[in-house]
């Protein structure tokens, strides 16, 4: 990467796309949500797999991440 680019403007550049009420734009949605957990290294919340994530992390930190993610998704 170039050193003038901040790997956080991705985020400015993919806003977290609100649901529509029909789930018309659902793979819109679904993407910009799975790239903003991937971003945060959140992805492994709510799809599992990751068993490196109860040696990281408290029960209790596991908690928080995973209503954080809920909240994220809960707020598009």
């Amino acid at each position: 990467l170039p050193a003038t680019l901040v790997p956080s403007l991705a985020l400015k550049f993919i806003p977290i796309v609100e649901l529509d009420e029909y789930f018309y734009n659902f793979d819109e949605w679904e993407y910009s949500i799975r790239f903003y957990l991937r971003y945060y290294g959140l992805l492994t919340c709510i799809e599992g797999g990751d068993t490196k994530e109860d040696l990281r992390f408290t029960p209790d930190e596991i908690l928080h991440r995973r209503l954080f993610v809920y909240s994220l998704i809960w707020k598009s």
